[in-house]
């Protein structure tokens, strides 16, 4: 297996299937989890999905354990025949009674000294204790008996080099089971990656302008533009929304659509695809398009893991300040924890960590101060939840001043 192939799939997508084969304390466990896992990889992948879904909101997959030995054993002793609970029936009266003659006898014999009765009663005991732990001795050896037996059977079955690969990896499961499942989820995703190949397609159309259609079937490379006249068409577009009198947001919109969806159907990952949803979301914070700009910023958030990019940092200032619009803490605290050192020192992520700052103190003085001072497209974002905030502000001086104010 190569490891460079491993290294380049998305962090969040590596995380998800490490988190999800470290459930397995068993081989049997990771038979279950890669049957699981192998099918929902696999249909992202045919879908053109696999980059795009954050994995890391994805719910890692439950095992369901079989029932134990224990509750084997109840359930027979429960189906056995009449016949056999008949017998079970007369015998346990039979034991009733010899133990009510036992206890008229006992009673008669008052001449017994205390200390023979506890000596009775200690050797009663530990033979008891005896019989028990006997009982589980054996019940171990049989289960031990019964798991060698069955491996013995499995590789009797094999060819000799079948055999000899079983065998390793049986070992290999046992002296290691997390390793392992993490070692078969880079293997499975080495296959998937190599299925995503396959059925990568490369474009033949020459078309520069191309209406943004969803995609039914399996896309035709006739219709599909190659990298080149993507390139081209990105350039005609942005020049088009700067240079044009009369700008149409939605075909601006519906041509950057049109050139991410031929990206993805040809699983093209790279600094152009970067550039093209950095793109799509300026426009779409000039217009306001919230929808939009969610999706491509959700889809940056993605791409970023497998291609830098010098905005990364500006794009993470808009995050923060879109999930203060969005009032969405949980994120906000999962993406502050995970800020990088150097990200501090971006003008866009500084002034958006003193307004997340601002927000959560309702500082509001501190708040409109500086939505005058924001950087680049900052002050965009903030016009989605100012007009909330002032509002929030104004409640809070009528409510100082009310006990004055008829």
């Amino acid at each position: 297996m190569n490891t460079d192939d491993w290294d380049n799939w998305p962090k969040s997508l590596r995380e998800f299937t490490t988190k999800a084969f470290s459930k397995c304390t068993n081989p049997a466990d990771q038979d279950k989890m890669e049957s699981i896992l192998f099918p929902m990889l696999k249909k992202a992948c045919d879908h053109g999905n696999l980059f795009n879904i954050d994995w890391t909101k994805q719910k890692i997959p439950e095992l369901d354990h079989d029932f134990n030995e224990t509750t084997i054993d109840n359930h027979k002793s429960r189906s056995r025949s009449p016949k056999a609970s008949s017998y079970n029936n007369n015998n346990r009266s039979r034991s009733r009674a010899a133990k009510r003659n036992n206890n008229n006898s006992n009673n008669n014999r008052n001449n017994k000294s205390s200390s023979s009765l506890k000596r009775h009663r200690s050797r009663s005991r530990s033979s008891g204790s005896a019989s028990r732990s006997h009982e589980r001795s054996r019940s171990r050896a049989r289960k031990r008996k019964f798991d060698h037996s069955r491996h013995r059977s499995r590789s009797r079955s094999l060819s000799p080099t079948r055999r000899t690969n079983f065998q390793q990896q049986h070992h290999t499961r046992e002296r290691s089971p997390s390793t392992s499942g993490f070692n078969r989820s880079r293997s499975r995703l080495t296959e998937l990656k190599g299925i995503e190949i396959d059925q990568a397609i490369i474009g033949t159309c020459q078309d520069l302008e191309k209406q943004y259609l969803r995609l039914t079937s399996a896309p035709d490379p006739s219709t599909v533009r190659p990298l080149d006249v993507l390139r081209r068409s990105l350039e005609m577009v942005v020049n088009y929304w700067r240079t044009s009198s009369n700008r149409d947001y939605h075909y601006a919109c519906d041509q950057l659509k049109s050139i991410r969806q031929d990206l993805t159907v040809q699983f093209i990952r790279n600094s152009f695809t970067v550039l093209v949803y950095e793109t799509h979301a300026r426009i779409a914070l000039e217009i306001s398009d919230q929808e939009e700009f969610n999706q491509c910023q959700s889809q940056l958030k993605t791409l970023y893991e497998i291609v830098p990019s010098n905005d990364q940092y500006e794009f993470l200032g808009y995050l923060i300040l879109y999930l203060i619009y969005t009032e969405n803490t949980t994120e906000l605290q999962l993406t502050l924890s995970k800020l990088p050192r150097d990200s501090l020192q971006h003008p866009v992520v500084d002034h958006a960590l003193k307004v997340r700052r601002a927000w959560s103190l309702a500082n509001y003085y501190r708040l409109f101060s500086l939505y005058k001072q924001s950087p680049a497209m900052s002050a965009k974002l903030m016009d989605w939840f100012i007009e909330r905030e002032r509002k929030q502000a104004l409640k809070i001086i009528t409510r100082s001043y009310r006990p004055n104010i008829p």
